[in-house]
């Protein structure tokens, strides 16, 4: 049986301790880009949502009332009515921001909404 040399063991250890430092920092790199490639899609993905303007569905009143402010250079109406219901002025929605309108609203361009006031128009 050969004897092995302390100095021997000590360098083999060293060597292979190098080779696992080595091929855990490979793994580490690999993990780290495809948590980046993951990242980089989702931010594409969202951005593109982002740039995409968020607008509601644009009504067109029958008939519109007295005229009491502007918003955007497009006037603003006391009362308007649409599809045969009388709606009031409630406020304006920003552009790019996401808007729900409730069913008794309704949307003139460029952000104008209106709320039913529950009476049908004569």
């Amino acid at each position: 049986m050969a004897a092995i040399d302390i100095s021997e063991m000590g360098s083999l250890f060293w060597v292979l301790g190098f080779a696992v430092w080595v091929l855990m920092l490979l793994a580490l790199r690999t993990g780290l880009n495809r948590v980046e490639a993951s990242l980089e899609v989702r931010a594409h993905e969202s951005h593109h949502e982002a740039v995409a303007p968020l607008r509601p569905k644009f009504d067109r009143p029958e008939s519109v009332g007295e005229i009491i402010g502007h918003y955007m250079e497009a006037p603003i109406y006391r009362e308007v009515i649409i599809r045969g219901r009388k709606y009031r002025y409630e406020r304006v929605q920003p552009p790019g921001i996401e808007t729900n309108l409730a069913s008794n609203e309704r949307c003139l361009k460029p952000g104008v909404i209106y709320v039913s006031s529950g009476v049908p128009a004569v």
